[in-house]
C-alpha cells in the first residue's frame, strides 16, 4: 500500500519500495513492469514495450472488458519455442501467437494489470470460483498472522471446503499455539479446546471480513509453510498432509498430529533483501530501491504484511536481526 510505502521511505532515507512487475519464465521473465513515475498501488504495472497483454475467456478465448477477470494471454517477439517434448502442452499454450499463461488478472482501463491466481489452484466453493492468494491476503492483515497459505478439500455439501494453514506471530503463539509442528481447530477436529478455541476465533474474524464463501472451514496452526528452494510455497505438501490427517482419522486416530511441514526460509530471505536495501543507501548508492513479490509466493500482500510489522521493531532490534541473518 501507499502508506506501507511511505513508513519504508522514512524508516530507510528514501528508499522505495513497489510492487515490480509481472513475468513468466516462457517469455523473457518480465513482460509488464511499474512506471516509477505513476505507481499504481494494488497493480504489477503495465506491459513494457513490444508487450501485448489482453485479458480473455479460460473457456471461449473472448477478449474480455477492462476490469473483468479472466485468463492473461501475452503476445510479443520474445517468448519460448516450445516444451522441450512436450508437443501437447505447447499447442495448448501457443494460439495464435499468445501464449496461454494459466493465470487470472485484470487490465483496468489505464492498462494496468493485476495478478489475481493461478487458474489450476482455483477452488470451487458451491458454485462460487475462490483463489487461494485473495484468502491468504485478507488472512495476513490479522495482527496475529505473520503467514497464511489455504488449500480446498473435498467436501460432500460445498464441493470443496477451505483449509487455512496459518503460523502465528510469535507473541500470539505463545499465547494461543500449545506447541508441536501443527495443530488442527474447526469443525470436527476432535483437537484440545485452546487450539480449537484459537481457530474459532480466527474464522469467526474471517466472517467479518471476506465473503461467506472464502471462509475457512478449518484452520491448520503451523510452526511453519513447506517452500521450495527460492521460498516458493508449496500447496501440494499441505495437501498431501490434509489427505494424510484424513486417512489417521479413518483409521481411528484422529487425534494423530498432521506431518510436519519443511522450515520455511521465506522470512530470512524478505529480512536479508530489506537490509541489503537498506545497506545501499546508508551507503550513498542511489536512493530508489524496489522489493519485487513473487507471484508464485504465499500471496499478493503477504510480504508487504510482513514487512510493516518489520518496521515495526525498535532500531537496536533492528540491528540485532541484521547481525543474526547476515548473508
Amino acid at each position: 500500500t501507499q502508506a506501507l510505502a511511505h513508513r519504508w521511505s522514512e524508516f530507510t532515507g528514501g528508499c522505495g519500495v513497489y510492487e515490480a512487475g509481472y513475468g513468466l519464465s516462457e517469455t523473457h521473465t518480465c513482460d509488464a513492469m511499474m512506471p516509477l513515475d505513476a505507481i499504481r498501488w494494488g497493480t504489477n504495472g503495465k506491459p513494457i514495450d513490444g508487450v501485448e497483454i489482453r485479458i480473455a475467456d479460460p473457456e471461449t478465448g473472448a477478449t474480455l472488458k477492462a476490469g473483468e477477470r479472466g485468463e492473461i494471454l501475452l503476445r510479443s517477439p520474445i517468448r519460448f519455442k516450445g516444451y522441450w517434448r512436450r508437443p501437447e502442452a505447447t499447442a495448448q499454450s501457443l494460439r495464435n501467437g499468445w501464449l496461454r499463461t494459466g493465470d487470472i488478472g485484470l487490465l483496468d482501463k489505464d492498462g494496468y494489470i493485476t495478478f489475481i491466481g493461478r487458474s489450476k489452484e482455483m477452488i470451487k466453493v458451491w458454485s462460487y470460483s475462490v483463489f487461494p492468494e485473495e484468502v491468504e491476503a485478507i488472512l495476513a492483515t490479522h495482527p496475529d498472522v505473520r503467514q497464511a497459505a489455504v488449500v480446498g478439500c473435498p467436501d460432500a455439501d460445498r464441493g470443496a471446503a477451505l483449509e487455512a494453514y496459518v503460523v502465528l506471530t510469535d507473541a500470539a503463539a505463545r499465547v494461543h499455539h500449545g506447541g508441536g509442528a501443527c495443530a488442527k481447530s474447526g469443525k470436527g477436529t476432535g483437537h484440545g479446546a485452546g487450539n480449537d478455541a484459537a481457530g474459532e476465533r480466527l474464522i469467526e474474524w474471517c466472517r467479518q471480513h471476506m465473503s461467506h464463501y472464502k471462509v475457512p472451514r478449518t484452520v491448520v496452526f503451523c510452526d511453519a509453510l513447506p517452500s521450495s528452494g527460492s521460498g516458493k510455497l508449496l500447496r501440494r505438501e499441505l495437501l498431501q498432509a490434509h489427505a494424510a490427517q484424513s486417512h489417521a482419522h479413518e483409521a481411528g486416530s484422529s487425534d494423530r498430529p498432521l506431518p510436519p511441514t519443511r522450515s520455511s526460509i521465506r522470512d530470512q530471505r524478505t529480512i536479508a533483501r530489506l537490509f541489503e536495501m537498506a545497506d545501499a543507501v546508508e551507503a550513498g548508492q542511489p536512493q530508489l530501491a524496489f522489493a519485487r513479490v513473487d507471484n508464485g509466493d504465499a500471496g499478493i500482500g503477504q510480504r508487504p504484511v510482513q514487512l510493516e510489522r518489520s518496521l515495526g521493531r525498535e532500531p537496536q532490534q533492528v540491528v540485532a536481526q541484521r547481525r543474526n541473518h547476515a548473508p
